[in-house]
């Protein structure tokens, strides 16, 4: 697996270690809000480049989070 670095900025701190099966996960100290951020890596190896929509990428966003119960 590939390593990706990069800096956030001022506040953000690495809660990774919480859901170690999970993505890369990050919280911003200076929020009231209970969000966190999350960074998953995938690397595009073999066959047709895909080349989703916009809808296309909404939708998968949406069936994502309906499938989250959110």
């Amino acid at each position: 697996m590939k390593k990706v670095k990069f800096d956030l900025p001022e506040g953000w701190i690495d809660i990774s270690q919480e859901n170690p099966d999970g993505p890369s996960t990050f919280l911003n100290e200076k929020s009231s809000s209970q969000g966190v951020f999350q960074i998953s890596y995938v690397e595009y190896v073999k066959g047709e480049i895909p080349s989703p929509s916009e809808k296309e990428l909404i939708n998968l966003a949406r069936h994502a989070g309906q499938s989250l119960g959110e």
